[in-house]
């Protein structure tokens, strides 16, 4: 009897209180509005696999929770939903990567770094490239 009051005891201190919850969804609703914001007037076409090379170096990263936005020109930018608990909370992460090729493909990981401390918080792996482009 003993151990499970303590298992429910250390679960409901682990527990994130309501006042937790509510800052969560505050932040994913202000990460959501930036990313409509980052995304708006652009066009979304088919998911691609890959990001090649080229494209990669010439980008401009930015993050909104779990969604990377890798902005090529002013006119076009690609989308990736991350797979995995990749969303940085409080944080802002440095995001290391290694790949086998010249491309980031979906399927590559991802490692989240602690830029205070340096240690590795978490990984997930990229999701489909979907390509944003304006519309003339």
């Amino acid at each position: 009897m003993r151990p499970l009051l303590f298992l429910c005891l250390v679960a409901a201190g682990c527990a994130p209180t309501v006042a937790e919850t509510a800052r969560r969804q505050d932040r994913a609703a202000v990460q959501s509005a930036k990313l409509d914001k980052a995304l708006a007037g652009l066009t979304p076409g088919p998911a691609e696999n890959c990001l090649s090379g080229i494209d990669r170096r010439r980008a401009r990263t930015t993050t909104f929770g779990s969604t990377l936005v890798f902005r090529i020109s002013r006119d076009k930018v690609f989308r990736n939903d991350m797979n995995g608990n990749c969303t940085s909370g409080t944080f802002d992460p440095i995001i290391v990567t290694r790949t086998p090729s010249t491309s980031l493909c979906r399927g590559d990981i991802a490692q989240l770094i602690d830029r205070t401390s340096r240690f590795p918080v978490g990984s997930c792996s990229y999701g489909d490239f979907i390509p944003y482009t304006r519309v003339k």
